[in-house]
């Protein structure tokens, strides 16, 4: 392979790396829009994104919300194995759930992320 190949050959390499970061980073601004528009106000900030609590040494302080993990707003997520959907009114699975599925243990998802 002479020279000029060898550099060609670097080139379309680079260029398909780059059209799959920018392929990674479309998929992460739909993520993003989805995340902005979901429809529901959260029923526990009421919309703010953090709550109080009272901290072990008896002080009140301020979080992000458990519940919309500080977005606001909350939408209904969905099982990516079983299809099954956890609710906007399963608020104690929300605030206390590991973004598993309560039914099956699959990572959940926004329904149209």
């Amino acid at each position: 392979m002479n020279p000029l190949e060898a550099i060609e050959n670097e080139i379309r390499r680079h260029q398909k790396k780059v059209e799959e970061l920018q392929n990674v980073i479309a998929e992460l601004e739909a993520k993003k829009v989805a995340l902005l528009n979901l429809p529901e106000t959260c029923p526990t900030c009421i919309g703010t994104g953090e709550e109080s609590y009272i901290d072990a040494a008896g002080a009140s302080a301020c979080r992000d919300c458990l519940t919309c993990k500080g977005l606001g707003k909350i939408g209904p997520v969905q099982c990516r194995s079983c299809g099954k959907i956890v609710g906007t009114d399963m608020i104690y699975y929300r605030r206390y759930g590991d973004n598993r599925c309560p039914w099956c243990g699959s990572l959940l998802s926004y329904v149209g992320i």
